[in-house]
């Protein structure tokens, strides 16, 4: 990394152990939940990902925003099943130091490894929920396992994490 980054005085840069280390709380929500009618023909009704798979496949869509003293990963998964289009959106909003530089990958490495865990056990509940909702034959997702292969690019590793600006979310 650049010894030139010209960061604010006090503000440290942060690795994935470091981001690991440092993260002061996290909560994971519901953004929404949904099931809209949807026979699996032409496009699905709401838009998950750009590609559209089989039907009988799991869409999920990864979103990161930052802020000073927070990040947040957005989950928002999708699947036809029995007629319907069952969409569940949570959010793991992570606390860390306001003073924190999270890389790039760091943050990547933290949703894969962390947030996703999180997420899943919300994301598996509402499909389930919204199955029974609908009067649907029980509908559960298997149990996520960490993968030892799991690989990040190092391309954008010493990359800071871009901040939002506090004003404009106001």
């Amino acid at each position: 990394m650049s010894d030139d980054l010209n960061l604010p005085d006090g503000d440290v840069v942060a690795d994935i152990h470091a981001l690991v280390a440092a993260a002061d709380g996290m909560t994971p929500y519901f953004y929404a939940i949904a099931g809209v009618p949807w026979d699996g023909e032409g496009l699905p009704p709401i838009r998950v990902t750009d590609t559209v798979t089989d039907t009988d496949s799991l869409d999920l869509s990864v979103n990161f925003r930052a802020s000073r003293g927070q990040f947040e990963h957005r989950f928002v998964a999708s699947v036809a099943y029995e007629g319907y289009q069952l969409i569940v959106d949570v959010v793991v909003k992570v606390e860390i130091p306001t003073n924190l530089r999270p890389t790039k990958a760091a943050v990547d490495e933290y949703g894969a490894r962390v947030s996703m865990f999180a997420a899943y056990p919300y994301i598996r509940e509402g499909f389930s929920s919204l199955a029974s909702r609908f009067e649907l034959d029980s509908f559960t997702l298997p149990i996520l396992r960490q993968s030892d292969g799991l690989r990040f690019d190092s391309a954008d590793s010493d990359e800071l994490v871009e901040f939002e600006d506090a004003d404009a979310e106001a």
